[in-house]
């Protein structure tokens, strides 16, 4: 069964903005490649490890995606 096909046995009301959903992936992908480019001499100099704050938003993009997901749905 391919995707779309699944996607189609859903009704419209519960299908989700495919452009919504792959535009807030792609910003959240930019956004940890941005904090990993940033933060590792601070993370190594006060915390002893480069990657402590790409770990730490990676922690909050995880506990974010409920509630995305959450709104998605309404």
């Amino acid at each position: 069964m391919s995707l779309e096909t699944w996607y189609q046995h859903f009704p419209p009301s519960s299908r989700t903005d495919r452009w919504l959903f792959i535009t807030t992936l792609v910003l959240i992908l930019v956004g940890i490649m941005m904090v990993m480019s940033s933060s590792t001499v601070i993370g190594l100099r006060v915390y002893h490890d480069t990657f402590y704050f790409v770990k730490r938003h990676i922690i909050y993009v995880i506990i974010g995606i409920g509630p995305f997901m959450a709104g998605m749905a309404i």
